[in-house]
């Protein structure tokens, strides 16, 4: 799903939480929830590294490196480095038809899924950090159509 959705409208997909172990690190992020500012926790952070990684290389002020670089940081974060469990939401932004029907509810996406993963073990080690598994959040029948979907199975 990641390789399909993200950075590719009208969806938008957010990272919203890691926990990871490698090279003698442990990352426990988790993107804040506040709607009123600008906050978008683990895109914010890997944003941050790439404008400071390519104004050093003195590549600053192209957004489709900074993009690139951004991509690449979440990348090594979430699928390369030891991930026990990751969180994330794909939202889809409603057409106009569909906005019109949705102007008394003021919203503008609709959430497709909401899920954190647990990986199980994580890699080089023999103790079992979790059960492996997948926690959705929201409305289950419509998270079950969009996975039965998705997974190109009948339902």
């Amino acid at each position: 799903m990641w390789d399909k959705y993200l950075n590719c409208s009208p969806y938008k997909w957010r990272h919203l939480r890691i926990r990871a172990e490698a090279s003698g690190l442990v990352i426990n992020a988790q993107s804040a929830g506040v709607a009123e500012i600008d906050v978008r926790g683990l895109q914010a952070l890997s944003q941050e590294l790439a404008n400071s990684v390519l104004s050093t290389l003195g590549m600053v002020g192209d957004p489709e490196k900074v993009s690139n670089a951004e991509d690449a940081i979440l990348l090594t974060l979430i699928k390369k480095w030891g991930t026990k469990s990751y969180g994330f939401q794909l939202d889809k932004e409603l057409t106009v038809d569909e906005l019109a029907v949705n102007t008394l509810k003021k919203v503008n996406l609709q959430t497709l899924i909401k899920a954190h993963c647990y990986f199980g073990v994580k890699p080089d080690s023999r103790n079992q950090d979790s059960l492996q598994h997948i926690r959705c959040y929201g409305g289950s029948r419509g998270v079950l159509e969009f996975l039965i979907k998705e997974l190109g199975l009948q339902g």
